[in-house]
C-alpha cells in the first residue's frame, strides 16, 4: 500500500514548497517523526529520482548544519560551556552519557535536571526566533536535532548489546531515562506546534470536490 499510495501523494505535493517526501510518509502513518524508529535504517537507500517513475524516499535533514544543544556547566566555580551533539559520547564500553559529566570539571549533570529543562527551553525560543530570519524547514530541522539528542532508547538501540547492558542496569538508570524522557517531550511539544510537521491531506484533495485549484 505504502509503495502505491505515496508516490502518487508525493507528486500531489510537490507544488508545495518546502514539503518533503519524509514528511509525508510521516503524516500518512508510515514514519513516526524520530520516535520508536531507527530511522537510519529507513533511510539509508532511499532516494528521490524525479526522472523515474519509482519516486523513494529521500532523507531530508541535514544536522550537520544544526546549532547543538549548549549550556554552562551549572556549578559556580566551573562555568564551562558545554555543547551537546551526541546523546552518548565515547566509544565500546567507555560509552557514557551527556549527563554524566562536566568535560571541565568532571561533576555530574544529573541533579541539575530542571536547570537542564530551562536550558533546553530556552535553546528552542532561540531557534524559532532564529526562524525569522531562516525558513520553516530549517526550523524543522533543527528542533528534530534537539529531539534526537534526548531520545534515549532510540540512541540505545543503535548500541552494541553490552552498551546496552552497561547503560540499563546503571544504579542511576531510573533518573537517567526520566530526565530523558522530560526533555524528550519538551522536544515532542515544540515539534507539534511546528508548522512544517503537519500535512494537511484533506485540504490537498479539496480541489477534487469542489473543483477549485488549490493555490
Amino acid at each position: 500500500l505504502a509503495q502505491q499510495v505515496h508516490p502518487v501523494v508525493c507528486r500531489l505535493c510537490e507544488p508545495i514548497e518546502e514539503t518533503d517526501a519524509i514528511q509525508i510518509a510521516q503524516a500518512l502513518g508510515w514514519v513516526f517523526t524520530f520516535k520508536c524508529i531507527d530511522s537510519s535504517a529507513y533511510h539509508s537507500h532511499a532516494t528521490i529520482n524525479k526522472d523515474n517513475d519509482d519516486l523513494s524516499l529521500e532523507f531530508a535533514h541535514n544536522f550537520s548544519r544544526c546549532r547543538p544543544f549548549t549550556f554552562l556547566c551549572p556549578y559556580k566555580d566551573c562555568g564551562t560551556k558545554i555543547e551537546v551533539r551526541k546523546t552518548l559520547q565515547g566509544e565500546g564500553l567507555n560509552v557514557h552519557l551527556w549527563l554524566d559529566a562536566c568535560p571541565q570539571c568532571k561533576r555530574s549533570l544529573l541533579s541539575y535536571a530542571d536547570y537542564l529543562t530551562n536550558q533546553l527551553c530556552l535553546a528552542q525560543m532561540s531557534a524559532i526566533r532564529e526562524y525569522y530570519k531562516k525558513t520553516a524547514a530549517m526550523l524543522f530541522e533543527q528542533q528534530s536535532f534537539f529531539h534526537t539528542l534526548f531520545d534515549l532508547p532510540n540512541a540505545l538501540r543503535n548500541c552494541t548489546s553490552e552498551q546496552q547492558k552497561k547503560l540499563r542496569t546503571r544504579k542511576d538508570s531510573n533518573e537517567v531515562f526520566s530526565i530523558h524522557a522530560g526533555m524528550l517531550e519538551i522536544c515532542n511539544g515544540f515539534l507539534a506546534r511546528n508548522d512544517f510537521n503537519r500535512v494537511s491531506l484533506a485540504y490537498l484533495f479539496s480541489s477534487m470536490r469542489t473543483g477549485v485549484t488549490v493555490a
